[in-house]
């Protein structure tokens, strides 16, 4: 899109990250009460928060999108929407479908946050539940 290339860097540090969570999650399903699921799950709740909530939901959607779309439907100033935007990394909105996946990581972030917050909570009150395969 945009013929920027280096809008692709997210995919490699995603699959990274799928993997690492795929692992963390597989030490609390399988041993859910050791100190290997303790450390998994502080590796997810610290990886989830920066990653997938902190760099994708608050700085990707929310940022880069939610408030360039919002200064630029409000009106304002180019000299405001160029100091914040500086081309050619950010482009004026002008594809409704990019704005709208981009907007969309904004939302998908505080869902992922509300069930993290529901899952550590569960665990420190000791009613999660083991997911498929666990003993």
């Amino acid at each position: 899109m945009y013929d920027t290339p280096w809008r692709a860097h997210v995919v490699f540090p995603a699959a990274a990250w799928g993997l690492a969570a795929a692992v963390c999650l597989l030490a609390l399903r399988r041993r859910p009460r050791s100190r290997a699921a303790s450390a998994a799950l502080g590796v997810f709740t610290a990886g989830t928060l920066l990653f997938p909530i902190g760099f994708l939901g608050l700085f990707e959607g929310g940022y880069n999108h939610v408030l360039k779309d919002a200064l630029w439907l409000g009106g304002a100033s180019p000299a405001v929407t160029t100091r914040l935007f500086p081309p050619p990394t950010y482009e004026t909105p002008d594809d409704v479908f990019f704005e709208v996946t981009g907007v969309l990581h904004l939302p998908l972030a505080i869902v992922l946050l509300r069930d993290l917050v529901r899952l550590l909570a569960a665990r420190r009150r000791g009613t999660e539940r083991p997911g498929p395969g666990a003993p």
